[in-house]
């Protein structure tokens, strides 16, 4: 029965049929979703992945969001994943060409706060020049919910997308769904992580996955970096936690949180081997921030490496993520000694 409503949801999505109609066949493929098996959620999705092929007008949008609801819901998002990464290799290309043609013809004196309207008025008038370029570049705008549903739930759809993240960087201004899918092409995936706090020799390390901003990651260090005393309290809540980690479906928590530490790299112990105190340019340009991604910590040696420090202000935010289907984690495989620690802090005063 599912496998039937697919094929109706794909055919009255393409065939020009009234809104009224795919609006009731994509309720009556919801509806039968809920008692199939995960053999008819593979072969129906497969059905609804066609989709991804085709020109995205009409209602194929409301097909492909109906198919990541059921991934977001919890069905294998495997039979979307090669369509999904097939489709950004696709439309990415032309989609920034389309966007250096608009950027090419802003005036250099435009004003700053009116330049993505002047881009949109720009774009108004390339699109007949530039037909299949703007069509991708639609595209993104168009799909990116359900391209995000996929990318969430599939750590193989991330990786397979890996090499189209700086491009899609560079359209996330202008772009709606690019500036969601550029930072979800950014996560990592069990990538080795390095976190020390030089001035108590306490660190470990690790893997981090689905972790898709450094707010995240200050969160998860709070709760999981090994302690030098016996506390009898979390430094964060279990359900701040549990929000980081995607545990539940909230995704954010209403109690603000107060960061722990200033968050540098590997690079702010070179030559001195010790935290500057200052907060001059160059000690600054080490700071990783919050705002940022984990794709931006550099690497030592196999590792990201994050340097703890205290805080050099009170910042103050929430425990939230920005995905509902991504799990973000940090596996500590071991914790380190403080001779270790050490260590490590000689060799980055080193620069190597």
């Amino acid at each position: 029965m599912l496998v039937d409503r697919a094929r109706k949801l794909l055919t009255v999505a393409t065939d020009g049929a009234a809104p009224d109609i795919v609006r009731r066949a994509a309720q009556d493929f919801i509806d039968a979703s809920r008692k199939a098996d995960a053999s008819e959620l593979h072969t129906a999705l497969e059905i609804l992945s066609g989709a991804y092929s085709l020109p995205p007008t009409g209602h194929l949008p409301m097909a492909l969001t109906t198919a990541g609801a059921l991934v977001e819901r919890g069905a294998n998002p495997t039979p979307l994943v090669a369509p999904v990464v097939e489709f950004l290799k696709r439309v990415t290309p032309p989609a920034a060409d389309f966007h250096d043609a608009c950027i090419a013809q802003i005036p250099p004196d435009a004003d700053e706060e009116d330049e993505d309207e002047t881009f949109r008025q720009i774009a108004v008038r390339l699109r007949s020049e530039m037909p299949e370029a703007a069509a991708a570049w639609a595209a993104l705008e168009t799909l990116y919910a359900p391209v995000i549903a996929v990318l969430a739930a599939s750590p193989t759809a991330r990786t397979q997308s890996r090499s189209i993240a700086p491009k899609m960087d560079q359209l996330r201004e202008h772009n709606d769904g690019a500036s969601w899918m550029a930072p979800m092409l950014m996560v990592l995936d069990r990538e080795p992580i390095l976190a020390i706090e030089p001035d108590t020799g306490l660190g470990l390390v690790g893997r981090m996955s689905g972790i898709s901003s450094s707010f995240q990651l200050h969160v998860l260090l709070m709760d999981i970096f090994p302690q030098s005393d016996v506390r009898s309290d979390r430094r964060i809540s279990q359900k701040a936690g549990d929000i980081v980690r995607g545990r539940v479906k909230d995704q954010q928590d209403d109690a603000p949180l107060v960061g722990r530490w200033n968050m540098h790299a590997w690079t702010a112990l070179r030559g001195a081997g010790e935290l500057p105190h200052d907060h001059d340019e160059s000690s600054i340009r080490s700071w990783i921030w919050n705002e940022g991604v984990p794709a931006d910590i550099p690497v030592f040696d196999g590792y990201r490496v994050v340097v703890l420090g205290p805080a050099s202000y009170a910042r103050s935010f929430f425990a939230q993520r920005e995905f509902l289907g991504l799990r973000a984690d940090i596996e500590v495989e071991r914790l380190l000694s403080a001779d270790e620690v050490n260590a490590w802090v000689k060799r980055f005063s080193q620069g190597g």
